[in-house]
This record gives C-alpha cells, sequence and structure tokens, in this order.
C-alpha cells in the first residue's frame, strides 16, 4: 500500500500518510515552501484543467499538467486505482514516495509490470509541487488508451 488516507477529526481535511510497507525515499534537498505554493498557485491559474505534451515519442515520453485542483484529484485517484489495480497482462510492482529532507511528500511513483516476465510496461510519476505526471515505457499507450 502506497500512502494511507488519515481523516482529521478536528479539521476534516484529508492528511496523507506513508503507510509501514511504503518505500519512502528521502530526497537531500531543502523544498523552498514559498517556490512550491508558487508552482501550485501557477498551477491553478492554467487556461486548460489539463495538457498533454509528447515529451519524447522515441523514448515513449508524455508530460500531463493539470490544473492544481484537478490534479488532487487525480493523485487520490491514481493512488486508489493502482493499489488496487487489476489487470490480467499487468501488475503494480513497485510503487513509492519521495520526501525532501524536511518530511514533505514531493513525488510519487508507480511502476507497472508485465505479470509473467516483472519487465516494465510504463512508470507514472506524480510531480506534486509542479501538478504534473510524466509517463514512460514501451507500454504507454495501454496507460493512454486503458489505463
Amino acid at each position: 500500500m502506497l500512502v494511507k488516507m488519515v481523516q482529521s477529526k478536528a479539521s476534516n481535511i484529508e492528511d496523507f500518510s506513508v503507510a509501514s510497507d511504503t518505500a519512502l525515499k528521502t530526497v537531500s534537498y531543502n523544498l523552498n515552501k514559498q517556490k512550491a505554493v508558487c508552482k501550485k498557485l501557477e498551477a491553478a491559474d492554467r487556461s486548460q484543467p489539463y495538457h498533454i505534451q509528447y515529451a519524447d515519442m522515441e523514448r515513449k515520453q508524455i508530460m500531463i499538467y493539470c490544473q492544481t485542483g484537478l490534479y488532487e484529484l487525480v493523485r487520490k485517484a491514481m493512488y486508489s486505482y493502482f493499489t488496487g489495480y487489476r489487470n490480467h497482462k499487468l501488475t503494480c510492482c513497485v510503487s513509492g514516495l519521495k520526501e525532501s529532507s524536511s518530511g514533505l511528500i514531493v513525488q510519487a511513483t508507480y511502476k507497472i509490470c508485465h505479470k509473467g516476465s516483472g519487465n516494465t510496461a510504463y512508470t507514472v510519476n506524480m510531480y506534486h509541487t509542479k501538478s504534473s505526471m510524466l509517463v514512460n515505457g514501451r507500454s504507454l499507450p495501454t496507460f493512454l488508451d486503458t489505463d
């Protein structure tokens, strides 16, 4: 399980805490909170709810930029979808979080693998401070068409 949601009774705000079986990697930098908030505000002002940019089709990479509100919904949906991922050919073989040295979660990663071989089909990297996602891998069309 990647993350468990804990409902705060006092403030009725959802908080994300790391589950004990999650791969958590601490990134060796201090997150500039002011800059991160500015990026979130810029994402909130995007003219479209989302934009898909084909970063490198030869390497099968796309970037998905979302408005802040949509990103937060997608982030929760991705967690639910990939932690309960059911596909007859693929499975979510690795999920993990990166946190800044100050303890703030800045990235979530889902690696989807072929069931028999364990080879990576595609990887989804979610960048919380930028409200964006990088999806790459040989089975990118599966992500776009099915998932």
